[in-house]
């Protein structure tokens, strides 16, 4: 893996460490949705990142977004 990759994936890894506990604790629910988004948002660019290191395709990509859907959310 290509450094600069190496150092984006880290970057956002450590985001998600960081907005996750946050989540978990927030007892307001506007703070509460506006961190789910930010998760969501983060976990999306982990997973175009997934995507692109395995070199899938636009149609593989839509069968494993497909698959993933009918699965339980992930724990926040």
């Amino acid at each position: 893996m290509p450094s600069a990759r190496h150092d984006t994936l880290g970057s956002i890894l450590d985001k998600m460490l960081t907005l996750t506990p946050k989540l978990r604790e927030e007892t307001d629910e506007k703070k509460r949705a506006d961190l789910q988004n930010a998760v969501d948002a983060t976990d999306r660019k982990i997973d175009g990142l997934d995507y692109e290191l395995y070199g899938l395709s636009k149609e593989e990509i839509e069968l494993v977004e497909e698959g993933s859907a009918g699965t339980p959310a992930r724990n926040s």
